[in-house]
This record gives C-alpha cells, sequence and structure tokens, in this order.
C-alpha cells in the first residue's frame, strides 16, 4: 500500500494547485483576497486532515482485504478465483471507464491497453481472427466486465492477473507468463504529385499534392508497468510508401576498413515525451548510420545509433566513448551525429541537447553541449568531427518555438573546442536549423550526406564544409524562406589542418 507521506503530496498538491488558479470570470482583486500565504495554509491544512481521515481508512480496509484474500488463496491454492477489492482498486486507481483499447498490431497479433492507473500499458495477445470481435465488443463487453485478481506476496498483496471478459464468457487474460509484443508503425507516404489530364487531347491541367505523412501517436511506455513490475515492450517501426530521396538511394559501398579504428555515435531525437517531434530527424540519423558503414566503411559493431535517446542513454554512450579512448590509448577516430532539439539556458545562454524524456523548461534534465564537447575531447583521440543538426535559439526545425511561453528566441553563448576536435552546427547565432521537407530530412543533413554520397565519403573537411555551407545557405532562403548558415569551430592550435582531414 501507497506510504502515507507520498500519498498526501499527490492528493493535496493536486488540489492546491487546482484551488489556487485564477478563474477566468474572477477579477484580479477578488482571486487576491481567495489566494494568498493565509488562506492557502488554510486549505492545505484542511486538505491534510481530509486526507489523513481517508488514508486511515484505507489502511483498515486494505487489512480487511488482504485477510480475504489470503483466506481465498488458501482456499483455491491451485485454482483462479474472482476477488474485486474495493479499496484496493481505488487506492490503484483502478477505472474501467479509464481503460483505453490502442490500435490493432496485426503484425504481433496485440493490443495494447492504457489502463490509465499505476498498473501502465499491457499488452493482450489476441489472434487476428478474433481481432474485430474484440474491438467490436471492447465498450460494452471486455472494458465492462474486466476483473483484477490478487494474491498475497509477504505481508501484502499483489495483482496477479487481469482478466477481460464479454457477456457471452468468452476470457482473455493477462498475466506474469503473457508474452506479447506491439509495434507503432510510421508510414511515410512519399509519392510524387498526382497527374490528371482532362481529356486524351489535354496535357496536365490538374496536379494535387500527394498524401500526408501519415504517423500513429508517439506510445511511451518507459515508466508504464504491468503485472509483476513487467512492462510493455512497444517498438517503433517505419516503413516508407512511394520514391525515396537521392541520398537514401544508391548509397555509395566503399570496402570495411577496421584498421583505422574509427567509432561513430549518432544520436537522433524525433519523438519527444512533452514537446512537439523534430521532422525527420529517426531518417536523418539512421541514414546517416548507413553512410558511416557502408559509405566509410567503418564495421557495423563500431557505429552506434540511438534513435529518441532518453538523458539517461546520452551518458552511458559517452561513458562507452571515454572508455574506448581509454582502451586504445586515444589511437582512435570520433565521429560524433546529433539530430534534434536545442534548447538554451535562459540564464546562462548556454547551449544543450533535449533528450527525448525532458520538457526543456529545466537546464537540469538536459546535456550540456559544451560538457558533451569537453568529453568528447578528453577521449584523446587522434581526430574527432561533431555534426550537429540542432539550433539552441529555443526554436524547433518547424520555426515555431519549442515553448511558446518563451516568445522570442535566445542567441546561444559561443565557445571554441580545444584539442583535435571539429565542430560542424546546422546554424549560426539564433538561427532555426530548419527541414528539407521534399528531402525529408533535415536542410544541414541532407547537403551533408550529398557531399559524402557525390564523392564517395572521400571528401576533405575542408571540401565538405564549404559545399554544406554553400548548399544550406542558399537552399534555406530558396526551401524556406529563411536564413541558415551552417559554421563550423575548431581549435585555434589547429589552424587550417583539420581541412585535410577524411571521414573515410
Amino acid at each position: 500500500m501507497e506510504p502515507l507521506e507520498p500519498f498526501l503530496k499527490r492528493k493535496i498538491e493536486s488540489e492546491i494547485n487546482a484551488w489556487q488558479k485564477k478563474g477566468e470570470f474572477e477579477s484580479t482583486a477578488e482571486w487576491q483576497k481567495r489566494v494568498n500565504e493565509r488562506t492557502r495554509q488554510a486549505k492545505i491544512d484542511a486538505l491534510s486532515k481530509t486526507y489523513k481521515a481517508e488514508y486511515s481508512k484505507m489502511l483498515d480496509n486494505h487489512k480487511k482485504d488482504y485477510a480475504r484474500v489470503v483466506e481465498d488463496y488458501k482456499k483455491y491454492y491451485d485454482k483462479k478465483f474472482d476477488l474485486y477489492v474495493d479499496a484496493r482498486i481505488e487506492e490503484i486507481g483502478f477505472s474501467n471507464n479509464k481503460l483505453e483499447l490502442s490500435t490493432y498490431d496485426a503484425d504481433n497479433q496485440s493490443y495494447m491497453i492504457r489502463t490509465g492507473c499505476s498498473i501502465g500499458d499491457i499488452l493482450l495477445p489476441v489472434p487476428m481472427a478474433e481481432a474485430k470481435n474484440f474491438k467490436e465488443k471492447w465498450d460494452d463487453g471486455f472494458r465492462k466486465y474486466a476483473k483484477l485478481h490478487y494474491m498475497p506476496s509477504g505481508d501484502d498483496m499483489v495483482l496477479s492477473s487481469i482478466t477481460f471478459e464479454d457477456a457471452y464468457g468468452k476470457t482473455y487474460t493477462y498475466d506474469s507468463n503473457t508474452k506479447a509484443q506491439y509495434a507503432v508503425t510510421d508510414i511515410d507516404y512519399n509519392f510524387k504529385p498526382v497527374e490528371i489530364a482532362l481529356s486524351d487531347e489535354e496535357d496536365v491541367t490538374y496536379t494535387f499534392d500527394p498524401v500526408e505523412v501519415i504517423k500513429q501517436s508517439v506510445v511511451h511506455t518507459s515508466a508504464s508497468k504491468g503485472v509483476g513490475g513487467k512492462k510493455a515492450d512497444v517498438q517503433r517501426k517505419k516503413v516508407i510508401a512511394g520514391t525515396l530521396a537521392e541520398v537514401d538511394k544508391n548509397i555509395p559501398k566503399n570496402p570495411v576498413n577496421a584498421d583505422r579504428n574509427t567509432f561513430a555515435v549518432i544520436i537522433a531525437n524525433e519523438d519527444y515525451t512533452q514537446v512537439q517531434p523534430v521532422e525527420f530527424a529517426a531518417n536523418d540519423g539512421q541514414t546517416f548510420a548507413k553512410y558511416c558503414t557502408q559509405t566509410l566503411g567503418i564495421p557495423e559493431n563500431r557505429v552506434y545509433t540511438h534513435i529518441n535517446a532518453t538523458y539517461g542513454v546520452i551518458l552511458d554512450v559517452m561513458q562507452k566513448l571515454k572508455a574506448l579512448g581509454e582502451a586504445y590509448n586515444g589511437e582512435i577516430d570520433v565521429i560524433f551525429y546529433y539530430a534534434g532539439h536545442g534548447i538554451p539556458d535562459e540564464s546562462t545562454k548556454d547551449a544543450y541537447l533535449l533528450p527525448v524524456d525532458a520538457n526543456g523548461l529545466s537546464s537540469a534534465a538536459c546535456y550540456s553541449l559544451k560538457r558533451l564537447i569537453k568529453e568528447i575531447e578528453g577521449v584523446g583521440a587522434r581526430t574527432a568531427t561533431v555534426f550537429i543538426d540542432a539550433c539552441f535559439s529555443g526554436a524547433q526545425r518547424t520555426g515555431n518555438m519549442i515553448h511558446s511561453a518563451r516568445g522570442v528566441v535566445i542567441k546561444p553563448k559561443e565557445f571554441e573546442p580545444e584539442g583535435n576536435v571539429v565542430v560542424f552546427s546546422a546554424t549560426k547565432d539564433d538561427e532555426t536549423a530548419m527541414p528539407y521537407r521534399d528531402k525529408r530530412h533535415g536542410l544541414f543533413t541532407y547537403y551533408l550526406l550529398k557531399k559524402l554520397q557525390d564523392t564517395k565519403g572521400a571528401a576533405t573537411m575542408g571540401e565538405l564544409s564549404d559545399y554544406v555551407t554553400d548548399r544550406v545557405r542558399k537552399a534555406s532562403v530558396e526551401v524556406n524562406g529563411k536564413p541558415q548558415t551552417p559554421t563550423v569551430r575548431s581549435d585555434y592550435s589547429l589552424r587550417d589542418s583539420w581541412r585535410n582531414w577524411s571521414l573515410k
């Protein structure tokens, strides 16, 4: 059972936050009279008294319920038993009305069911032949008659299974033995515009745009726990229909070169849990990874690709990079690529990479760009090339602000890398890193890939810099109507020697 302190905190905070908001039809004077330090404390004291009494009652009921579960479990030890425990259900927040059925995954033959309570999201296997019937009977059957089963565990009781039953006795059970997978499929419809001639003699007189990209809602289950602490195993995959951009096709292939000891880290954050997604970031990262293995000849086991990386994943991958530098005594070359949101700290103006589990309102949950570069410098590699397809002004690829409340873009603080590190950035100052929608890539990444494709990976860093800077500056105005100027930063001691480096 939930301890008293978090129970009170959860209940009181929720009520106070709602109570202290100014009403739409409440004048400022009336609101200030209603909400002040004295009335707020009085409200907290009253709520505390109410919820302490509620908790005491729940605790008594919980003890009685536990005794009933133990008695039933001993009586029917080798059988399943139906037992609703009202206090327990209230405690975990379970309600049949909260149950929500997601789209059926025909590939894995399973539904994801959102419980709307602490149980989390669960995956329920349903055969293809029964899936349509299950969905049709969901509202008036399976959801309505869903039941929880409990069993004793130590001095408490735990949920052992959930049974979904319709009015005719057909049942599906989710328990600790359930094995299921669920994939959210993104379908990119990338067909050319449709052209229609009104008659055989006429030329094409009418065109309309192709179907836009259709994406299912993002599913996030990282914190969801099912029966016995199980986590819903939700995967994500992308299906592309129609033609690809030229950089995604005919990727040059060169022999694998394991002797050079090149390691690549790729982080592509597209689907954020708390802010808007970054258009095409996942495609950017996945395609760049292909160029690393096929064109630059880096062995696949030395290319670390992370799509939708959390803060913890970024920490882990940077530790891995540090360990590689120590293991090889610095005799390695490093390529680091990032596509996703970047934010500025409003007080310090320092730039931060935004993990997919952060909201960007606090830099504490973000990864400092300065820290990232310092850690790459600390690897002590022969060469380290960093590509950042993000901006740090607080804007997103669409040009809108990540947080509308921020209102204006912020010019991030500049810094210079040290040692054998060169940083390619998609923008300068307070510009926005824009997409190239026709190509389904970030504008910066598209021209980076294009140069690697045209030169089969043999371009020097100088040639790469000149090409990408020139093409992005022109295309950003032509395609998006906004300026975007890539920048390159390096230690002064390198002077122009970095221009002769090569990724291959």
